[in-house]
């Protein structure tokens, strides 16, 4: 069995660049309460099939690259 891959947001975001990620949360930034540490737990996420086997522990979907500056974006 493997180690987890656990790493801050600024690895995270250059390891895997523009890429959505299902990471648990192991850490949060005290003043804003973002992650700060995770553990990744695939890339390329898929919202719904990365939920699958997830027990309750803590976890978000991220994307690593930059916020498009066109005039729509779709979030949810």
């Amino acid at each position: 069995m493997t180690e987890p891959e656990v790493l801050d947001i600024s690895e995270l975001c250059t390891k895997y660049p523009r890429r959505w990620m299902a990471v648990r949360v192991l850490s949060r930034e005290e003043d804003s309460g973002q992650p700060a540490r995770v553990e990744v737990i695939t890339a390329n996420a898929d919202m719904y099939s990365a939920r699958l086997g997830l027990d309750k522990q803590e976890y978000c979907i991220l994307y690593t690259g930059p916020i498009p500056e066109e005039k729509h974006v779709l979030m949810y």
